[in-house]
């Protein structure tokens, strides 16, 4: 079926504008990249910003949401052999600039002891995002009890998180 032309008593100026506006209004529209895709094709893959951090039981990541189990940890009972096992949770944000991701633990005894330095990279996909989230599990040897204090930090500033450590109680038996 062959269209005749249009019709001209709309008036030039109005038909093009008609006619742009039914163009742009049909094209496909790409869908904008996001989260990791959009970072990456940005290069906004930078060092950590720490935002918050808090000890738990478990972590993981479900459907890239953060799932935590056990609640938030400041008091911790250790056994004989004096082993504490926790998560520790770090929420982030991402700082363009430097390829950063260095996250350093420290573990500063109640006493005047030699603090327990701890090194960890922060995923990728964990600066990617605002906000951001990543988990380290963390065993340490833990002999004093009293106050301790656990120091996350980066290069932008440092979190630090109190926690009370006393030896489990005996149980008795019968």
């Amino acid at each position: 079926m062959m269209r005749g032309p249009l019709p001209t008593f709309v008036g030039p100026r109005f038909h093009t504008t008609k006619m742009r506006r039914a163009l742009y209004q049909s094209r496909p529209r790409a869908i904008p990249p996001s989260g990791l895709l959009a970072n990456l094709l940005r290069g906004r893959f930078s060092r950590v910003i720490l935002t918050g951090a808090f000890l738990a039981d478990a972590a993981a990541a479900v459907d890239n949401k953060l799932n935590v189990s056990g609640g938030v940890l400041s008091r911790f009972a250790v056994g004989p052999d004096r082993l504490a096992r926790f998560v520790l949770v770090v929420l982030t944000q991402s700082n363009p600039g430097s390829t950063d991701r260095q996250l350093t633990v420290e573990a500063r005894p109640p006493a005047d002891a030699e603090p327990t330095r701890l090194q960890f990279e922060v995923p990728e996909a964990a600066v990617a995002e605002f906000p951001g989230f990543a988990f380290f599990e963390i065993q340490l040897r833990l002999p004093i009890d009293g106050r301790w204090e656990l120091v996350a930090s980066s290069d932008t500033g440092s979190v630090t998180l109190p926690v009370l450590v006393t030896e489990m109680p005996q149980q008795l038996g019968f």
